[in-house]
């Protein structure tokens, strides 16, 4: 989640109308009749066009990618204890570091931080304590900035994949 959505905080998390005013409903137009807008005019908020743009992760190129990047950042996530099922964006993303490898990944790697960062602010108080605590047992926590995981996360993906290519 990004400043610009801090209006959006008045839903609950679970709430489909949170994911509407974020604009983090996937198939749901930005215009027209029920688009995301539409729902944000009725309740007193700026258009999407109208907030700071976020910087937008790039489409990879479409390939078989033996780098599964995505894959060993969803892996870490898991471990723990972050599910990235229902997050909005979570699984494309996933999906475009696994098509991208490393090489997408270190170029477009400023984009990709933003949105685990985004997607890290709409964590709750919960999770990210069993975060921390699980790190601690996994041995995580003394390898990443806990003030900023999301770098660390990524290089530790990045690192993983590296060693697995090269078997």
């Amino acid at each position: 989640m990004s400043d610009n959505f801090a209006e959006c905080e008045r839903f609950e998390k679970n709430d489909h109308r949170r994911a509407i005013c974020r604009n983090e409903m996937s198939g749901k137009p930005l215009d027209g009749r029920y688009g995301v807008n539409e729902y944000r005019a009725s309740w007193g908020l700026a258009r999407i066009e109208q907030l700071e743009p976020k910087l937008p992760v790039p489409n990879p190129p479409r390939q078989n990618s033996r780098e599964p990047v995505g894959t060993a950042v969803s892996e870490i996530l898991t471990s723990l204890g972050i599910a990235h099922t229902g997050c909005g964006g979570c699984l494309n993303l996933i999906q475009d570091m696994d098509q991208g490898g490393l090489a997408w990944c270190d170029s477009h790697r400023e984009a990709i931080l933003t949105r685990l960062r985004d997607r890290a602010k709409a964590a709750s108080w919960w999770t990210t304590r069993k975060a921390e605590l699980l790190a601690l047992t996994t041995g995580l926590a003394w390898s990443i900035d806990w003030a900023d995981p999301a770098p660390g996360i990524l290089d530790q993906a990045m690192r993983s994949v590296r060693i697995s290519s090269r078997k």
